[in-house]
């Protein structure tokens, strides 16, 4: 009996992350028309107070990304928590479904507040979280 339940917690996290996968994608395809529109603004833009205000917005946007990336993984742990120790007794992980859903979410989030959203970018800032929580965490 406990096999099928741990059967169906594995199941239940991998439809998890191909759930998340499919929006993830439609992002990107969105985010790569921003992205382009963006560019080409700055590019079109020789007035250097259009350009400032262009950056100063990209800047509070980042800001503002950052804060919901940090809960966004918060949000994860306690999501995910079941999951991961099921897996941790197996000797896996879950960190590549809590990292997708965060990066899909992150993603989402920035197309709806109409963001440009770097996933390279993004990418890194989570694993840079997340290894700050661990050492941070050690103790527990």
């Amino acid at each position: 009996m406990q096999n099928i339940e741990t059967i169906l917690k594995v199941v239940y996290a991998v439809a998890s992350a191909v759930a998340v996968a499919v929006p993830l994608v439609i992002a990107l395809i969105a985010n790569i028309k921003s992205k382009i529109k963006i560019r080409k603004q700055l590019a079109n833009t020789t007035d250097e107070a259009e350009k400032a205000k262009l950056e100063a917005a990209n800047s509070a946007a980042t800001t503002d990304m950052l804060n919901a990336c940090n809960e966004l993984i918060a949000n994860a742990e306690t999501l995910y928590s079941d999951v991961s120790s099921i897996l941790k007794k197996e000797g896996k992980s879950a960190g590549a479904v809590k990292k997708d859903s965060v990066m899909s979410k992150l993603q989402a989030y920035a197309i709806e507040h109409g963001y440009e959203f770097d996933a390279e970018y993004w990418d890194k800032k989570v694993d840079e979280i997340v290894d700050m929580t661990k050492k941070v965490n050690v103790s527990k």
